[in-house]
């Protein structure tokens, strides 16, 4: 892995941590519907995208 790479990924993920903890605390940054519409959205976008067979093969690693 890039040294690059991994400094943008521990930068964005402190500065999204700084950013819930500043202010207004974790409770407004999750909402279950939100959630569901996000996972839902991307489960069935990765079940078009790609065979069946190649999902439950992945899975199994």
């Amino acid at each position: 892995m890039d040294f690059g790479t991994l400094v943008g990924i521990v930068a964005g993920l402190g500065l999204v941590i700084i950013a819930i903890l500043s202010n207004s605390g974790l409770g407004l940054f999750v909402d279950l519907p939100s959630m569901m519409i996000v996972v839902g959205g991307m489960s069935a976008a990765i079940l078009v995208a790609y065979p069946l067979n190649e999902l439950l093969r992945v899975i199994g690693l």
